[in-house]
């Protein structure tokens, strides 16, 4: 039976005329089926092993989704598919959602670890899904995750990002939403060690009356510890898009820094758009800094591209694929990096 469930609530909320404190999805969270470790289409390189990991690691971490997550999570996800790297190491995930799929993928980063993880999520032309992955990232640990989301026009997917991490740590994420019919895109990401940093670039072009609904949350709890969140993106023909990025300081984050900006372009007058950057704090010695841009190509562009024989049809094609072509040159992994900016220069 269909319920509503709560999804990418922000930590304070704001004004209820606003329509921004959450989103609101419908769905029967009994249909959710979980895929099997065949269907994620796993491939591991270097020193990465999927292992039994102790459920204290993450069970108390935060999902930038909102707790209803564990509502979804309890009737779909049994274990999940654990991993661990040691050393230095690659992991691919490459799952085809079906109409109704669900999974989570739990990685432990080692103390001094180097760890890649690609994943690119694509799934049947409609349906709803389910798609967590979960990082404990030790001491010193480095951990690069890239998302890529090619899901159906008709596909509805909430998809949670968590991390812990120690001290000294890094993760570095991309994120690339280049289509679906509607998601939910969440991140909580817990910076606990001393000088321990994130930095997020994401992209996303929406059109045709799709939907994005994206909710970043990053707590500040260990000193001198750092984040930078970037987002970027287009809107066209009746898209809907909401973004909010908090930075929250935690007392005692004394010596943090932390900075949210989103650019969003319009390519037409018929597209919805709310950007809320939020910074929370209970240190005083912290330094935050948040800011939006949005806007329309200007007529001059316009007519100076226009005048060399470009089409206004193009112009704006080239205009919504520029953002998510700034953002795929950041993939690490060469053959992906290459494969998606051709498919982007194809589109």
């Amino acid at each position: 039976m269909e319920a509503e469930y709560k999804i990418n609530p922000i930590p304070m909320k704001t004004w209820n005329w606003l329509k921004v404190n959450d989103a609101k999805v419908c769905f029967d969270k009994d249909a959710l089926l979980e895929l099997s470790k065949d269907a994620l289409n796993i491939k591991v390189e270097g020193d990465v092993k999927e292992t039994a990991l102790n459920p204290s690691l993450f069970n108390d971490m935060e999902d930038g989704t909102g707790t209803d997550t564990n509502i979804i999570r309890s009737a779909c996800v049994s274990e999940g598919v654990s991993f661990e790297t040691l050393a230095e190491g690659k992991l691919f995930i490459n799952p085809k959602l079906t109409k109704d799929g669900a999974f989570e993928v739990l990685v432990n980063a080692r103390e001094g670890a180097n760890l890649t993880v690609i994943e690119e999520i694509t799934s049947e032309d409609e349906g709803f899904g389910f798609a967590s992955v979960k990082f404990n990232i030790e001491d010193n640990a480095k951990v690069t995750l890239v998302q890529i989301y090619k899901t159906g026009a008709e596909y509805k997917l909430i998809t949670n990002v968590s991390a812990c991490e120690g001290k000294c740590a890094n993760f570095y994420i991309v994120q690339l939403f280049m289509s679906g019919g509607e998601i939910y895109a969440g991140l909580a990401s817990k910076l606990l060690g001393n000088e321990s940093d994130l930095k997020l670039n994401s992209a996303y072009l929406v059109n045709d009356s799709r939907k994005l609904d994206i909710n970043y949350v990053v707590r500040h709890v260990g000193k001198n510890t750092h984040c930078d969140m970037s987002t970027q993106g287009a809107l066209k023909t009746n898209a809907y898009k909401c973004f909010r990025g908090t930075i929250d300081f935690i007392k005692g984050a004394s010596g943090s820094k932390g900075n949210v900006l989103e650019n969003v372009l319009f390519l037409d007058d018929t597209a919805v758009n709310r950007t809320t950057p939020i910074i929370l704090c209970g240190e005083e010695d912290v330094e935050g800094n948040h800011g939006a841009t949005v806007g329309k190509i200007s007529e001059d562009i316009l007519f100076y591209m226009e005048s060399r024989g470009i089409t206004e049809e193009e112009i704006y094609r080239m205009m919504a694929a520029a953002s998510l072509m700034s953002v795929a040159g950041r993939i690490p992994e060469e053959a992906v990096r290459n494969r998606i900016i051709e498919e982007l220069e194809e589109n």
